[in-house]
This record gives structure tokens, sequence and C-alpha cells, in this order.
């Protein structure tokens, strides 16, 4: 821990010009004489630092003073950077933000304004996430790297809540959602859960040795096709729709017919999907099979009682 706050403390006071030991012990939560024998430290470690005196008075590193930067370019430095702010976005960690000041602290001083420059921006942040979610993803990520067991409460898409066990083992982020990729020892075997699912989540008295199967990108798409009933659409927009169809689906998948759009694509069938089709409005029609374009005018007609 203590080399940890060295290293970080040097990027600090090479990307600032003066820091106080107050303002050093307060962001490292340690008290100022710990400071002090760091400074030390950092001295005999030949890295120079200036103490300045007087009101405003702190600790430096020499002007003219270059950090070793041999390892990355600095275009290669910048894009970590910018990769490594999308992820501060979606967790609060503060070894993220120190990380981000470490590498700082190695970028010539004449190009540092590009790292402040937002000509990117990577928000990966989910839409409608919220403190709590944000609570439930850094939690995990605290058990996942101690490998220790969970239990929680997790909801299906049947709506169905059950009390789960759960070695975990990996936090992914895809599309707009974060999933738990880990060891469900109710079902015996590896599972996906939706974080916004996940209810009274608390850590067991019990620590595990990781499986050999780890994630892979393709385990959405092999657990989508092992546990999923499928069902071919055929779906017709009106043409007003044309920006939202073409976001939602694959080019070769949308076909013109006059005015209207038809969409030929396979689903997973469950409440996501009629929700889906509903959002739509009167602005889709479900053109095959009968049994969805069924259950989409009976959700209809309920959404219309309702507001008659």
């Amino acid at each position: 821990m203590r080399l940890y706050r060295i290293i970080t403390m040097i990027m600090l006071l090479a990307n600032n010009k003066i820091l106080t030991a107050r303002e050093l012990a307060e962001r490292f939560e340690v008290s100022p004489r710990t400071i002090y024998r760091d400074i030390e430290t950092i001295e005999q470690a030949g890295v120079p630092i200036v103490a300045h005196q007087g009101i405003h008075g702190g600790f430096s590193i020499m002007d003219g003073y270059i950090i070793d930067k041999q390892v990355l370019t600095t275009e290669e430095m910048l894009a970590v950077i910018l990769g490594l702010k999308g992820v501060g976005v979606t967790f609060s960690d503060s070894k993220v933000k120190d990380t981000v000041e470490k590498i700082k602290g190695l970028i010539p001083e004449k190009e540092k304004y590009r790292v402040e420059n937002n000509n990117v921006f990577i928000d990966l942040k989910p839409w409608g996430s919220s403190k709590e979610l944000e609570a439930t993803a850094n939690q995990l990520r605290a058990t996942i790297a101690e490998s220790r067991l969970i239990a929680f409460e997790y909801t299906n898409n049947r709506g169905e809540t059950v009390e789960r066990e759960v070695e975990p083992m990996t936090l992914v982020l895809r599309g707009n959602s974060l999933y738990l990729y880990g060891f469900c020892r109710l079902r015996g075997d590896y599972r996906i859960f939706k974080l916004s699912r996940i209810d009274h989540l608390h850590e067991l008295n019990e620590f595990f040795e990781r499986r050999g199967d780890e994630f892979s990108e393709d385990y959405f798409e092999q657990s989508w096709e092992e546990s999923s009933k499928k069902v071919d659409l055929l779906l017709k927009f009106k043409g007003k729709f044309r920006v939202q169809v073409e976001e939602c689906f694959p080019k070769e998948s949308i076909e013109e017919s006059g005015n209207n759009l038809l969409v030929s694509h396979c689903f997973p069938e469950d409440n996501w999907l009629y929700g889906f089709i509903l959002s739509f409005g009167d602005g889709v029609e479900v053109l095959k099979p009968d049994h969805i374009r069924e259950i989409i005018r009976k959700a209809a007609a309920g959404i219309l009682k309702i507001y008659k």
C-alpha cells in the first residue's frame, strides 16, 4: 500500500505545481506525518522534491525534472487515459483516477493540454443507472477480487424470484446494461445475471477457488442459443420510424415496401420482446407469427381499457 501511495504521490506532484502535506494526507487518508516520511523516501530515491515555505507553501518536483517514459509513446498514453476515463465514468474508483494521474505525469508538458481536450469522450455508464446500481457494481468488484461467495435474490425474465448463491467471476458491461458472470451453485453451472434484477445482495463468510471456465465474448450468444425460445418475426413499420428501425435492426433484415419498412428478424421470445414491439405504438404491425400478433393485440386492448 505504501509503495502504491508513493508512486501515485510522485505522479500527483509531477502534474501539479504545489501540493501541501495536508492535501496529500486527505487524499490518501493518512496523517501529515506519514506524508513527510513518504516525501523523504521519494527524495532518497533520487526524485528532486522542492519544499515551498509560507501560506501558499507545500511540495513540488523541481522544474525541468522528467520522469522516465520509455515504455509508452505519448499517443499510446493518451489512448490509455481515454479508455480509463470511460471506465471512471462507469465505476467510482479512486484507483482509476490515480492511474490517470500517474500516466499524465509521464506525458511531456507541451502535450498535457491534449488530456483535457474532449475531442473524444467515452461514457460507458448504462442509461438510467442509479447510485444503487453503481454501489452494487462496486460491491461485486470487491467480492470478485477477494473470490468471496455471495448470495442474492434474482428475478428472471418470467418474473420468478429465487435466492442464488454465486461464485462471482467477471463483471460485464454489454450494450447499456451491467451483468455478473459467475458459477451459480443452485443451477450447478455458469450463469449471467443482470445487475438491475439483483436484490438483497450480501457477502457470505466463504471463499472459493476460481474454476477453469472464464468469461468469453461469445458467452452471451451461447447462452441466448441454449436457453431462449426463439421466434422469427415479420414486422411492418411506418416509414416515419426509419431512423429507429435502422438503429435497432441490421440493414440486411430491412426491406422497402412502398411507404413502409418490412423487417424480418429472429428474437428470443419473452416479456422484453412484447414490450419492445409495444414501444413503437401504432408505428408497427406484427405480420407474423400469429401468436405474437395476438399477444400484442391483447396487450394493446388492455392499455386502451386503462386509458378509456
